[in-house]
């Protein structure tokens, strides 16, 4: 009986207030309008992704599967297991790995612009950063949405009570906080994770589906499902049914800024500030 007021309890706390549904549904409202407004929905350049359908492969290979190998070879050797507790050396080691494979490919793999080539087609790195930037302020409110949805719906069928942290790596960072080496979790979360993903997902995995002649909007969203079932492991189970349609309403927006702005650096911008604003609200959670 116990364990079932305190179930209820905790999905009482987790469930947003009729005010905070009213100014969430209000900020996402408002964002559409002004993005319909200014044109931000249309106008897609011709992005800058300068690697073949071989190296779209290769690094995506690296990044899927290669990574992870590493990685585990790593966690292995430092005497851990990568389904159990790491200490956060051990974690920052395997993830300096695991990127250091997926960019190293990337690198590789890139080929020089022709000469010549108009580049005015692509949006200039400052208003790239920029519109990454809101792009996700616009974004924040409906992936909080579908979240939030998510978690009514498991609410509804009777099923386990999300967890306040959505991924085992903030988990990870709230069990060994003191370490040293949780500054350089916390850093490469914001800096290094956003760039890797995205050299996988939004460049690699993206544009080797259009060029296999699949349209634009579908190979963003293919790829948003594909990013989001990816996390399926980092996410608690009790979350999954909150946390994986909104990382695909993620996914989605950070692939539409791509094709927006013709630069990657402007969903890289935007995953690493919603990296950042999510270790702030952890932190929050004391």
């Amino acid at each position: 009986m116990g364990d079932a007021t305190q179930q209820d309890a905790a999905r009482a706390a987790a469930t947003p207030s009729p005010l905070q549904w009213v100014l969430v549904s209000a900020w996402a409202a408002g964002g559409l309008t002004l993005a319909m407004r200014r044109g931000w929905l249309h106008q897609a350049r011709v992005v800058r992704w300068r690697t073949n359908q071989l190296g779209d492969q290769m690094i995506m290979v690296c990044g899927l599967l290669v990574s992870g190998m590493v990685a585990s070879v790593v966690v292995t050797l430092l005497g851990g297991s990568a389904g159990g507790s790491l200490t956060s050396g051990a974690s920052l080691l395997a993830m300096l790995t695991a990127s250091a494979v997926t960019l190293g490919a990337w690198l590789m793999v890139r080929q020089p612009e022709p000469a010549g080539t108009d580049t005015r087609s692509a949006m200039p790195t400052s208003r790239a950063v920029m519109a990454g930037l809101i792009g996700l302020a616009i974004v924040w409110p409906w992936v909080s949405l579908v979240a939030n949805i998510g978690n009514l719906v498991q609410s509804a069928l009777g099923g386990a009570t999300p967890p306040d942290v959505a991924h085992r790596t903030l988990d990870a960072l709230r069990e060994h906080v003191h370490e040293p080496a949780a500054w350089g979790v916390a850093l490469a979360v914001v800096m290094l994770t956003p760039l890797t993903e995205e050299v996988v997902w939004r460049g690699a995995v993206q544009q080797a589906l259009k060029r296999l002649g699949i349209p634009r909007l579908a190979a963003i969203g293919c790829t948003a499902v594909l990013f989001a079932m990816v996390h399926w492991n980092a996410v608690p189970d009790a979350s999954r049914l909150s946390a994986l349609p909104a990382l695909a309403m993620l996914g989605f927006a950070l692939g539409w800024l791509m094709e927006r702005t013709g630069r990657l650096i402007a969903p890289v911008a935007a995953h690493a500030a919603f990296n950042a604003a999510n270790l702030l609200l952890f932190s929050m959670l004391g």
